[in-house]
């Protein structure tokens, strides 16, 4: 199964995304964000679904 995510998520909310993701993968644990922190920021991309800024649609 290929699931498509282009259109779906504005390019801020990908780029959280990806900031959360490369705080989750710091080596030192005390770094690493609290599940909270985690969990909030999922929430806040997910609300912004489909909120597609108008330069990146096609």
């Amino acid at each position: 199964m290929n699931i498509r995510m282009e259109g779906q998520y504005s390019t801020e909310a990908a780029l959280l995304a990806v900031q959360l993701t490369l705080k989750c993968l710091q080596s030192e644990p005390k770094n690493r964000p609290a599940m909270k922190e985690v969990v909030e920021t999922l929430e806040r991309i997910e609300a912004n679904r489909f909120e597609v800024s108008p330069r990146s649609s096609r």
